[in-house]
């Protein structure tokens, strides 16, 4: 699990978070509040691209990269 906390005055009180895979399909969407935890064990490992997004507005793009657990 990843903890998702949001810092600063305006920080938005709810983001949409989404997962891509690496061919752009969409293989996780969750609508998440600072201090929420992101469960990631329904997707396999590999590298992905996390956008969020609040009201519409993408506010951020990272790279995920999920690696096998132990």
């Amino acid at each position: 699990k990843v903890k998702i906390e949001f810092r600063g005055e305006n920080s938005p009180q709810q983001v949409q978070l989404i997962v891509h895979d690496l061919l752009g399909r969409q293989v996780l969407t969750q609508n998440l509040r600072s201090g929420s935890d992101l469960d990631l064990s329904q997707i396999p490992q590999g590298l992905y691209q996390l956008s969020l997004y609040s009201q519409n507005q993408l506010l951020a793009r990272r790279k995920l990269l999920k690696s096998k657990q132990e």
